[in-house]
């Protein structure tokens, strides 16, 4: 079983949303049983799974099952092939502990000036905690000059996935109930985020 964990302690960057698209494309290819975890406070992903009431991906809650380390065992034991779990957009001990549990972390953050000062503390943790780690450029607007600052910035602390997720409205709407390889397959955002999976499912070493 592979555990990936999305970090970020700022907010706003999209990790909820590629935590359920990376889940969803994960079990679609036949990588799963997924399953998520959400250890944001706020619930976000949580409340996605329980409007989606769909099999996969499986919800897991650590609260419920005797902790972090209990919930991922349970997993394991059930033979879950990925758990994703989100994490909150803030500074929290939780973080650190998530973070232990992790075979790769994603790191998913926009290309602004704000947000790659930002992201400073995240990577310090990561590092701290010894764990693979990989950037991911989300929401990406189209034909940004700063786009490529940012993977120079960010080059310089680590790997970035070569698939950059662009900011699209359906991507937003689709995290109702589904994801937008479920309401456009086939469009542009859909294929971005088949592209990642594949990407961050080699990185996480699925196949061995």
């Amino acid at each position: 079983m592979i555990t990936i964990v999305m970090a970020n302690q700022k907010g706003g960057v999209g990790k909820t949303t590629l935590t359920g698209h990376l889940a969803v494309q994960a079990q679609a290819v036949g990588d799963g049983p997924t399953a998520v975890i959400d250890m944001d406070p706020q619930g976000n992903l949580a409340e996605w799974v329980n409007a989606r009431q769909a099999e996969t991906p499986i919800f897991l809650d650590p609260s419920q099952l005797g902790g972090l380390a209990a919930a991922l065992k349970k997993a394991a034991e059930s033979g879950v092939g990925v758990v994703l779990i989100d994490t909150p957009p803030s500074k929290s001990p939780l973080l650190e502990e998530v973070l232990k549990h992790a075979d790769l972390v994603v790191l998913p953050i926009q290309a602004s000036p704000h947000d790659l000062r930002a992201v400073g503390p995240t990577i310090q943790l990561v590092q701290q905690a010894n764990r693979r780690m990989i950037f991911v450029l989300n929401r990406v607007k189209e034909r940004a000059k700063l786009t490529n600052q940012a993977i120079m910035a960010l080059s310089q602390h680590g790997t970035i996935a070569p698939i950059m997720v662009i900011d699209r409205t359906d991507f937003a709407s689709s995290m109702v109930d589904q994801t937008i390889m479920e309401v456009a397959p086939g469009s542009k955002g859909a294929i971005e985020i088949e592209k990642l999976w594949a990407y961050v499912k080699e990185k996480a070493s699925l196949n061995g």
